[in-house]
């Protein structure tokens, strides 16, 4: 009997190349399966920025959608406000001449007023004065 096969702990050299050589194809199969995992990460990360990208170009071209639409309301909120500015000027401008026009009738009433009263006092006099007689 040999020293190796008398005891069941040695191993001898053919075993352990054999072990060496079921290593070597599982280090070679565990090295495939990590490339081919970094060439599915390479490929996931190109899509995931292309979809970056292009999330983004769609988020700027509407920003400066609204920002054009804010720009053309801004214009058409200006030129409103400057038609109701003149258009408050003409009803103010309006306003004080109906104003004006209101106080010279008023003052024209009061005369006639006075005037009325004036005739009216001379006819009662002067009927008192006929009917005295």
């Amino acid at each position: 009997m040999s020293a190796a096969t008398a005891d069941p702990k040695a191993v001898s050299v053919e075993e352990v190349l054999q072990q060496l050589e079921q290593e070597r194809r599982k280090t070679a199969s565990l090295e495939r399966q990590n490339a081919e995992l970094k060439k599915r990460m390479g490929v996931q990360q190109s899509a995931i920025e292309a979809e970056e990208e292009l999330i983004t170009n769609k988020l700027m071209a509407r920003i400066e959608e609204i920002e054009k639409e804010k720009a053309a309301l801004r214009l058409k909120v200006e030129a409103e406000d400057h038609l109701l500015k003149a258009e408050k000027s003409q009803i103010e401008a309006k306003l004080q001449q109906t104003q004006t026009h209101l106080a010279r009738l008023k003052h024209e009433k009061e005369v006639l007023v006075r005037q009325v009263e004036q005739e009216e006092e001379f006819l009662t006099n002067t009927l008192q004065h006929k009917l005295s007689k």
